[in-house]
């Protein structure tokens, strides 16, 4: 009997142990996005859970309409690419992938200006955002979220880190354009 419950202490000790590092491995970064602490290890996820953002995506607020279109995932990859226009006026695009590699999976991205100038020098990678976990049709990436509310409404949530060293939360929703 003592051996059993020395046994059990253990093996809670152990659990909880191993849940509190799977919790803090990732911390809130905004009201919506994480960012991993250093030590997170890559989601172990399939690019077939982010299918769900297959799809055209048209957002309209304040005379700003965003677009986002992706593909659907093959051979490890999709394909996406985004506009940003105001007040009738292209403001920015970018092309993006969604790549998964051994090392988990990574959104990677490129801005360009109009009329397609690049903001990254040619040769970089860009700008690259690592999951770290995919609840339903939530996918949590480092600095970003990817949030599909219900069939036709998709919100990306984007942690900004500011000149003062602050962070500040931009949120584009957008619904499905059939």
């Amino acid at each position: 009997m003592k051996n059993n419950m020395k046994t059990i202490f253990i093996s809670l000790n152990v659990f909880f142990l191993l849940t509190y590092q799977l919790v803090t491995a990732q911390s809130k970064y905004t009201e919506h996005t994480l960012t991993a602490d250093g030590s997170v290890k890559p989601c172990a996820c399939k690019i077939e859970q982010l299918s769900w953002m297959v799809g055209n995506w048209l957002g309209n607020e304040d005379h700003v309409i965003s677009e986002e279109q992706w593909s659907q995932p093959i051979v490890g990859t999709m394909m996406g690419m985004y506009r940003m226009v105001n007040n009738g006026k292209p403001i920015f695009y970018e092309l993006m992938l969604l790549i998964q590699d051994s090392s988990g999976i990574k959104l990677q991205l490129k801005h360009f200006s109009h009329p397609l100038k690049g903001w990254e020098n040619k040769d970089d990678a860009g700008v690259i955002f690592t999951l770290l976990k995919v609840e339903g049709r939530k996918a949590y990436f480092d600095g970003m979220t990817y949030d599909l509310t219900n069939s036709s409404e998709l919100i990306v949530y984007l942690a900004e880190k500011m000149k003062d060293g602050g962070v500040t939360e931009e949120i584009f929703r957008m619904r499905a354009n059939k």
